[in-house]
């Protein structure tokens, strides 16, 4: 356990050492900021779990689905940067195809 004084009214609150996120001074009413949430990796086939804020306030930012997020958008900007790659093959090819034949088309 921890304790520390609220930043507003000084009143000593007791807090769990790995507790994290937006709490309510329970003297004052009055929100502040405590702790650092715990670095998480993310493994290819492993689930990740969330560590929950111990008695935070709902609402506080959730940063696992944050960082979910970013890879979603990363996998996703790497899927479409993939397919246009191989179009761009594809394309590639079939000029080098029409310019050793002379012409696919009969041109």
């Amino acid at each position: 356990m921890v304790d520390l004084d609220c930043p507003h009214c000084n009143g000593t609150i007791e807090l769990d050492d790995e507790a994290y996120g937006d709490f309510e001074c329970p003297l004052c009413e009055l929100e502040f900021e405590f702790g650092e949430p715990p670095i998480q990796s993310i493994q290819p086939n492993h689930f990740v779990q969330h560590a929950h804020p111990h008695q935070a306030k709902e609402g506080s930012s959730d940063s696992t689905m944050d960082i979910l997020t970013g890879v979603g958008i990363g996998a996703a900007i790497f899927v479409l940067v993939a397919a246009l790659l191989l179009v761009l093959m594809v394309i590639f090819v079939l000029m080098a195809l029409s310019s050793l034949n002379g012409g696919i088309m009969g041109g």
